[in-house]
């Protein structure tokens, strides 16, 4: 297995990941987590792998954590007295096809999360970002107001969201999970 193509901060894993593995072995399951994230419709690099992200842009990425630390300072607190690290951060690519349509997905695991477009909105039709508010008896979801190019959206892990299927084009963002717990060195769960 593993025949993975390294890019600059990352690496997608190789259409042969789903080789036969053990699902009870710790290493299987990473395995297969990657093998996921190589479908074509909806790719994922791991940026933070084996520590590339912290040391070829640590300045960006510094500034992205402020960020997120001064928005749940005036907001959720999440973070307050927690020893925080990245548990992961991705680059989210989907074509045609692809989304995150489950209904009940979190980021379970996770305290915030930030999801930033990087495909500017005319060149990609569908792929809408949308977040599930559930409170007393009523369940209401909500399509992110269209976010530019660059422009983020910052929540609570645990809401559920989703990333409507794409129809045409192709989009990019960069998603951002911080933890309470060490910055992992491979995927979402190592």
């Amino acid at each position: 297995g593993g025949g993975g193509s390294s890019t600059l901060a990352g690496t997608v894993a190789g259409e042969d990941a789903m080789d036969s593995f053990d699902l009870f072995d710790e290493e299987a399951l990473l395995k297969a987590e990657d093998a996921l994230h190589a479908a074509r419709e909806h790719r994922v690099v791991h940026l933070h792998r084996k520590g590339a992200l912290q040391t070829q842009l640590p300045r960006l990425l510094e500034r992205v954590l402020a960020r997120i630390r001064r928005a749940d300072a005036s907001r959720w607190r999440l973070l307050a007295g927690r020893t925080v690290g990245v548990r992961s951060a991705e680059l989210h690519i989907y074509q045609p096809g692809g989304g995150v349509t489950d209904p009940q997905h979190r980021d379970a695991g996770s305290l915030l999360t930030l999801s930033v477009l990087l495909t500017p909105p005319a060149e990609f039709a569908g792929g809408q970002l949308s977040l599930t508010h559930v409170g007393g008896d009523a369940t209401t979801s909500a399509i992110c107001p269209s976010l530019g190019c660059g422009d983020g959206v910052l929540f609570a892990s645990e809401k559920r969201h989703n990333v409507s299927t794409l129809e045409q084009g192709e989009r990019r963002t960069f998603i951002i999970e911080l933890w309470e717990g060490p910055t992992n060195e491979h995927n979402r769960h190592k």
